[in-house]
């Protein structure tokens, strides 16, 4: 078995479900998925449900900071 070092831990990005983002985006669920399938939001489908990765969360809020200027 491979060990993993702390290095590693950048590049593994647990999946959190749609009532999470929802939840954290202060979002309707729907608008939710409606952005995983205009692409707005990286996600995948597992089971018919949709997964979405928290570094894609945390690129999307990043992106929205920097266009939210005020003045």
């Amino acid at each position: 078995m491979k060990e993993i070092s702390m290095r590693d831990f950048n590049y593994l990005s647990p999946l959190l479900e749609t009532d999470e983002v929802a939840a954290i985006l202060r979002l309707n669920p729907q608008t939710v998925r409606a952005m995983a399938r205009r692409g707005d939001l990286k996600a995948i489908r597992l089971g018919g449900s949709w997964r979405y990765s928290s570094a894609s969360l945390v690129k999307l809020t990043s992106a929205n900071a920097g266009n939210n200027n005020e003045g």
